[in-house]
């Protein structure tokens, strides 16, 4: 299921609006979760994901946040961002 597919189902949902009480409160829940979503997309730990870009995102200008995209090719996260293959589990 994409993303937006996600977002839409959510954002009508019962319960969305406990948590969005502004417009700017459900754009801010709507990027978390496109953020999470994507990282899910992308074979990513997105609690790891999260983390990296908290301390990523600081440093850089804007010009440079597309470099930290999981969707880019030619990314390179750090390995803690992705999610173990079963082979390496079973290593």
């Amino acid at each position: 299921m994409r993303c937006s597919t996600v977002l839409i189902a959510s954002a009508n949902g019962p319960g969305f609006s406990i948590f969005t009480d502004t417009s700017a409160a459900a754009k801010r829940s709507a990027i978390i979760y496109s953020i999470i979503e994507s990282a899910k997309e992308n074979g990513l730990n997105p609690f790891e994901y999260l983390k990296y870009l908290r301390e990523q995102i600081p440093q850089r200008p804007i010009a440079q946040l597309e470099d930290i995209l999981p969707q880019v090719r030619g990314v390179t996260l750090p390995s803690d961002c992705h999610v173990p293959s079963r082979a390496t589990e079973n290593a």
